[in-house]
C-alpha cells in the first residue's frame, strides 16, 4: 500500500505573469509621401499601439507578445478630385495659448505662448503631443520675435584699451556713450545726455592680465583688423596674439600661460553699402566732375551735391528744392524812433515810425544749397559758397535779429524748408538768444521740415545753440 504522503500533486499553478495586450488608437491622417505642398495622392497613416496593463498601465513592449502587436503604419490615398472627400472629423490637434507681451519695447524682444495636444473628444483635454505628432499635425509656434523696430536710443561702447600693464593684473577701459538711432537703425555718431536705460548700460571697465610677470613671458596683442563681412553685414575680426619675454623678444605660444591668452576674434559689423561722403563717392567710382551723386545719409541713400570733386577733399551740399524764397536769413534794417513800443502788435509795416539802421551786421541773405556734415547731419551755417546777400551783409543760415524794439517785438525774420529733401530739422536743435532785450520766436511746420523764426532786440539776435548746432534728421517714413 503507498503512502498518502507520497502522492504526487495532480494539479500546479501556470501563467503567473500579469497578463498584457496590445492598445491601438485611431488612425490619424493620410500623410502624402512626395511634394512638399501636395494635398492628394498616395501617402501613409499611422495610430498609436502600446502594451498596456489591463487595469490600465502603459509598459515596456517587451512584455506583449511580439506576433500579435497591430500594425501602427498602413498605405492610404487621399482623392485629387476633391480636397474633402475621405476626411473625417480630426480628434487630436494643436491649441495654442494667448501671447505673452513682448519681453522688449524695442530692438528685438520674444512673445510665448503655451501649445499643447488636446483631445477633441474628451472635452479638449490635454494629451501627450505625441497623439498630434501621429497625426501629422505641424506645431504651432510657441514663440516668435516682436518689436523688430530700433530702441530711440542706445548704448554704444568704443573698443577696449590695451591693459594698463604688460604683465600682471591690470585694467581695460573703453568710453560708453548714449546715441540717438533712427527707424532706420543708423547711429547719430554725436552722444547725447540721456535716453538710454541706466540698467542696461554696459561696463567701461573690466580686469585683464596679459601673463605672470615672475615667469617672464606674457601675451601681446595687435589691433584689430578690418571687420571680415560684406557691406552691412555681420562678421568676424582678428587680431595678433603672440608671446614674448621680458625683453619684448618673440617666442613660443607655449611659454605663455593658455589660460590668460586673450581672444583672438571677435564679432563685427561692417561699414554699411554705399558712398557716405563724396571723397568716398569720387574714390569708388572715378569720378572728377561737380554734381549730383547719391550718397549714404542718416542710413538712407540720397542726392546730395559734391562741390570740387576734382580736389582731395570735395565736400557735401543739400540742394533745397524749396529754393531761395523758403530759405532765407535776416537782420533787419530798421530801429523805432520810440523803442519802448512796440507797434502794430508787433507785425511788420513798411510806413512804421522808423530810421533806417545801416549798421554792419543788418543783411538779408537767400540760400539755395547749404554745407551739410553727411557723417553727424550738423549743418556749416558759417558756409556762403551756395548764398546770395540780397541786401546788406551776409547772415548765417538759421539766424535773425534786429535792433527794432526794447518791448519783445522782433522783426527779424528766418526761413529753413528742408521740402522735398528726406531731411528734416532734428527736435534736439534748439535756438539761443543774444543781446540786449532779446526776444525770439521759433514756428516748427510740417514735422520739422519748415522753421520759422521771428528775432530781435535792442539790439538781439538768435542762433541755433552751439552745443548741438543746426542739426537735421531723416524724416521718418
Amino acid at each position: 500500500m503507498c503512502p498518502p504522503e507520497e502522492q504526487p500533486r495532480d494539479t500546479a499553478p501556470c501563467n503567473t505573469h500579469t497578463c498584457t495586450e496590445w492598445s491601438i488608437g485611431d488612425w490619424g491622417h493620410c500623410r502624402i509621401r512626395r511634394g512638399r505642398h501636395r494635398r492628394c495622392g498616395r501617402g501613409q497613416q499611422e495610430r498609436l499601439v502600446v502594451c498596456r496593463d489591463p487595469n490600465g498601465p502603459q509598459l515596456d513592449e517587451k512584455q506583449c507578445h511580439a506576433a500579435d502587436r497591430p500594425t501602427h503604419t498602413r498605405a492610404c490615398k487621399i482623392p485629387c478630385s476633391s480636397k474633402n472627400q475621405g476626411r473625417r472629423r480630426q480628434r487630436y490637434r494643436w491649441k495654442a495659448g494667448e501671447w505673452s507681451p513682448c519681453s522688449e519695447a524695442c530692438d528685438r524682444g520674444v512673445m510665448y505662448r503655451n501649445v499643447t495636444c488636446i483631445d477633441t473628444q474628451m472635452n479638449e483635454t490635454a494629451v501627450h503631443n505625441e497623439y498630434c505628432v501621429r497625426e501629422g499635425l505641424a506645431r504651432r509656434k510657441s514663440s516668435r520675435r516682436c518689436n523688430k523696430h530700433p530702441c530711440p536710443f542706445r548704448w554704444v561702447a568704443s573698443p577696449w584699451s590695451e591693459c594698463s600693464n604688460v604683465c600682471g593684473p591690470g585694467m581695460e577701459t573703453r568710453q560708453v556713450t548714449c546715441h540717438v538711432i533712427n527707424h532706420l537703425g543708423w547711429i547719430d555718431p554725436q552722444p547725447v545726455t540721456r535716453g538710454c536705460n541706466e540698467s542696461k548700460r554696459p561696463r567701461n571697465t573690466r580686469k585683464c592680465n596679459l601673463g605672470h610677470c615672475q615667469l617672464g613671458y606674457y601675451w601681446k596683442v595687435k589691433p584689430w583688423k578690418t571687420c571680415q563681412a560684406a557691406c552691412g553685414k555681420r562678421g568676424k575680426q582678428r587680431r595678433g596674439i603672440i608671446c614674448v619675454n621680458a625683453e619684448n623678444q618673440r617666442m613660443s605660444g607655449r611659454m605663455c600661460s593658455r589660460e590668460q591668452r586673450p581672444r583672438k576674434k571677435q564679432k563685427c559689423r561692417s561699414q554699411p553699402c554705399g558712398h557716405t561722403t563724396c571723397s568716398e563717392a569720387r574714390t569708388s567710382l572715378y569720378v572728377t566732375v561737380d554734381g549730383e551723386y547719391s550718397l549714404l545719409v542718416g542710413g538712407y541713400n540720397m542726392s546730395i551735391f559734391c562741390l570740387g570733386m576734382n580736389t582731395s577733399n570735395p565736400q557735401e551740399y543739400l540742394t533745397l528744392p524749396a529754393g531761395e524764397e523758403g530759405n532765407f536769413a535776416e537782420i533787419y534794417n530798421k530801429i523805432l524812433n520810440h523803442p519802448d513800443t512796440c507797434p502794430h502788435n508787433g507785425d511788420r509795416r513798411s510806413d512804421c515810425d522808423c530810421t533806417q539802421n545801416d549798421s554792419s551786421h543788418s543783411g538779408y541773405t537767400s540760400f539755395s544749397r547749404i554745407r551739410l556734415n553727411t557723417t553727424s547731419l550738423i549743418v556749416d551755417t558759417y558756409d556762403f559758397t551756395f548764398a546770395r546777400a540780397v541786401d546788406g551783409h551776409l547772415v548765417r543760415y538759421g539766424e535773425a535779429g534786429d535792433c527794432f524794439s526794447m518791448a519783445m517785438c522782433p522783426q527779424g525774420a528766418f526761413s529753413i524748408n528742408l521740402a522735398g529733401t528726406a531731411l528734416a530739422v532734428s527736435p534736439r536743435t534748439n535756438w539761443i538768444t543774444r543781446g540786449t532785450n532779446a526776444a525770439h520766436y521759433i514756428n516748427r511746420l510740417d514735422d520739422n521740415q519748415r522753421i520759422l523764426g521771428r528775432c530781435g532786440g535792442y539790439c538781439g539776435t538768435c542762433t541755433p545753440d552751439p552745443i548741438t548746432g543746426l542739426k537735421l534728421s531723416l524724416r521718418d517714413g
